[in-house]
C-alpha cells in the first residue's frame, strides 16, 4: 500500500523522499500529511483522490484544526 501512494506521489512529480514521507505517512496510518513544502502541497493536492491521506499545508491544517476548536466549544 505504502509504495502504491509513492507511485501516485511520483507520478505527480513528487521525488525521491518526498514522495516516500507520504507513503510511510499512509503506512502508519496517519490521517493527515502536512507540509510547509508549497511544491509538494500543489502537487499532492492534484491527485487528492487517489492518494489515501489527506494532505494538508500547513496554515490550512491550522485553519481546519481552529474551526473543530470553535464548533467544539459551540455544542
Amino acid at each position: 500500500m505504502g509504495f502504491w501512494t509513492a507511485s501516485i506521489a511520483e507520478n505527480a512529480g513528487i521525488k525521491g523522499t518526498d514522495s516516500l514521507h507520504i507513503a510511510m505517512a499512509e503506512k502508519g496510518k496517519a490521517e493527515y500529511f502536512v507540509t510547509c513544502d508549497d511544491s509538494i502541497y500543489k502537487k499532492a493536492k492534484k491527485y487528492q483522490k487517489e492518494l489515501k491521506i489527506k494532505v494538508y499545508g500547513i496554515l490550512e491544517f491550522l485553519e481546519e484544526v481552529l474551526n473543530l476548536v470553535t464548533n467544539n466549544r459551540q455544542d
